[in-house]
């Protein structure tokens, strides 16, 4: 029996061993591994740690070459020269400076600034007032190559051109459309209006670029590369005018060969704005409506400026107060539009907004708005006429203008020949609107085939309520003004029309044309920026900014060898001198052109003019243009720069 207890003791002894010994094992096992974590953890925070030595030592050593050579400057000096010329990295940062405005005389005391203030590293000798102007020049002569070779890598490029006036001077702009992209040619002031001016100007900037092109390369023989830039070009675009018509004509006998003429078709849009605005102030005579707002326009474009300005202009409006109250009511503050004249939609879009604004803006007038025009705005807000302008307005921009832009306004896939069919459709569209006005209220209806919001509440306003007589009436009328406008700017494109159905060897032609030319628009908004931002700028100065920020030079010339960017500085300087002798013949023109308009004007003009030579000012022209309102402004004001400065201008 004992031993029965006995064996019974033993076999509980070692099963509580066995049972001792797994549990160790497994804490044991458990042990090793958090130690195997930790080991892991702690070599990868050794691997870190040595990366950071390594890392901090080539900091150390980079440190300590900068203190050996700033206390051992006789040893070792930053070298901004090769040989006699600036260092291509230099004139980089230079282009880089120039590009992001930073005036001229000031770009070397940035980069010496900044050099001493991040690098330690004090730089000497860096370019004169005279070197960065040369260096300037090369950024109009490498934006310039660049645009030929887009050219060259092209199978047909269509060239294009535009104009406007900032203060007196007459700016044009060229640029080609590529395979690649649009690139600009040239941007500067010309003598006049005239298509020779524009030819002359057009000519040249290719052979200049085609010069600039083969500089960059010199296994490119000049006449050869003209004539196969030439032989690329094989469509135009402008605006429609008659000048620009024998433009392209003269261009033909440059090329050699024909080309196809081509328009902008989102321009017309301006011409639907002028025609509108035109009817709705027939359209008021004829009612009998009246306003004691300021202007001479209709007392609708009247009351829509008036707005504007009470938003946006701090002078004369209240913009703080008048988003405060827009917020206030739960409305978006974009929704009323800076108004900038008949430019494309804004004017239909301004009359729609404002028709859906309308109970919330004669709140604001009546109890809110302290401006002295506050009563003359809200009493011709209440006109019933002028609400039914802007609810006609207002769907007209939903229906033709709104979709339009939509339809064709940059549309990189679509050509400027593709859009013809679009224009035609939208153009049996607005006929059905001539014999059925009441389709503007009906939903979802455009001239484009395009998809209307569906929840557009400005939409949705517009067409909540039955027509009235008066407003189907005057939708009529400008339905036919635009269906004028129309047949007269797109006759081209329209059934029936040179453009509408061409065979498929000349579309080809057309390859790269695009619907509009908004890249004019562009450039010339940043030329007049650039022109009215300094009276001292050169034509030579703005045209290279203008030329390498558009095409983006900034880029391309990264993949230039130092020795392709020195070989074009030799041509920069006589591009340099020849825009200043360019600039003092164009000034010469423009007084011969002066003195001949003013030797055909009556004699009382002339004797309007004569006090300019007493008193060369401002006023004193002010003065003779409200005395006499025969004499155009544009007379006196360059009448004015030439009796003010005639060495300037004359060059002498």
């Amino acid at each position: 029996m004992q031993l029965i207890k006995l064996k019974g003791l033993n076999t509980r002894l070692k099963n509580y061993k066995d049972r001792k010994i797994k549990e160790r094992a497994e804490d044991l096992k458990a042990i090793t591994a958090t130690y195997e974590n930790h080991v892991l953890d702690l070599s990868k925070v050794s691997l870190q740690l040595r990366e950071e030595l390594n890392a901090n030592s080539v900091k150390i050593q980079d440190s300590q070459n900068i203190i050996k050579f700033t206390q051992n400057q006789k040893s070792w000096k930053p070298q901004t020269k090769d040989g006699g010329k600036y260092q291509a990295d230099i004139r980089k940062v230079v282009y880089y400076c120039a590009h992001k405005h930073v005036p001229s005389n000031n770009i070397s005391d940035v980069i010496r600034y900044i050099s001493q203030m991040i690098f330690k590293v004090k730089l000497e000798r860096l370019p004169s007032s005279y070197a960065l102007k040369s260096m300037i020049s090369e950024m109009r002569t490498l934006s310039t190559a660049q645009a030929v070779e887009a050219i060259l890598k092209s199978s047909f490029v269509n060239i294009a051109w535009d104009a406007t006036t900032v203060k007196t001077k007459h700016i044009n702009e060229v640029h080609v459309n590529t395979d690649i992209g649009h690139y600009v040619l040239d941007a500067v002031s010309l003598p006049g209006a005239k298509a020779m001016d524009y030819v002359s100007h057009i000519t040249c900037a290719l052979e200049n670029a085609v010069i600039c092109y083969c500089t960059l390369n010199p296994g490119y023989d000049p006449y050869q590369t003209l004539s196969e830039v030439q032989a690329k070009i094989t469509s135009t675009m402008s605006d429609r005018a008659a000048v620009n018509h024998r433009v392209v004509r003269e261009l033909e006998k440059y090329v050699g060969h024909e080309l196809l003429e081509l328009n902008c078709n989102i321009h017309p849009l301006d011409s639907l704005a002028i025609a509108f605005r035109k009817l709705t102030k027939a359209f008021e005579l004829e009612n009998k409506v009246t306003s004691n707002l300021p202007g001479n326009e209709s007392v609708l474009i009247k009351v829509i400026k008036a707005i504007s300005k009470m938003k946006y202009k701090v002078s004369s409006g209240e913009p703080k107060q008048l988003k405060a109250f827009l917020l206030s009511k739960g409305v978006h503050t974009n929704l009323l539009e800076r108004y900038v004249g008949n430019r494309f939609h804004v004017i239909f879009s301004l009359c729609g907004n404002i028709y859906y604004l309308l109970e919330v803006l004669l709140e604001y007038f009546t109890n809110v708005c302290e401006n002295p025009a506050a009563k003359m705005v809200l009493s011709s807000l209440q006109l019933g006429v002028v609400q039914s302008e802007l609810r006609v307005g207002g769907l007209f921009g939903k229906s033709i203008s709104g979709p339009w832009m939509k339809c064709l306004y940059k549309k990189a896939l679509l050509s400027n020949l593709d859009s013809a069919k679009i224009l035609n459709n939208a153009h049996k569209t607005l006929l059905q609107v001539v014999e059925r006005p009441s389709l503007l209220w009906q939903e979802g209806f455009t001239c484009f085939d395009v998809e209307e919001c569906s929840d557009d509440p400005v939409a949705r306003h517009l067409r909540a309520v039955p027509p009235t007589g008066l407003e189907l009436e005057l939708v009529t009328q400008t339905a036919k003004a635009f269906q004028a406008v129309m047949e007269r700017q797109l006759v081209q494109y329209l059934q029936g029309g040179e453009l509408y159905h061409l065979p498929p060897e000349r579309v080809l032609l057309g390859t790269n044309a695009p619907v509009d030319n908004m890249v004019s628009e562009s450039v010339l908004g940043y030329a007049d920026f650039l022109f009215r931002r300094s009276n001292v700028a050169t034509d030579a100065y703005n045209a290279a900014k203008i030329g390498y920020t558009t095409n983006k030079t900034s880029d391309w010339v990264e993949n230039l060898t130092d020795s392709s960017i020195y070989s074009v500085i030799k041509k920069s300087k006589s591009v340099l001198e020849s825009s200043k002798s360019y600039s003092r013949d164009v000034q010469q023109q423009i007084c011969s052109r002066l003195l001949d308009k003013l030797q055909k004007q009556p004699q009382h003009v002339i004797s309007s003019v004569e006090p300019l030579t007493q008193k060369p000012d401002q006023s004193s022209a002010g003065i003779i243009i409200a005395q006499n309102s025969k004499l155009f402004p544009d007379i006196i004001e360059t009448a004015s720069c030439i009796v003010g400065s005639p060495n300037r201008l004359l060059g002498e």
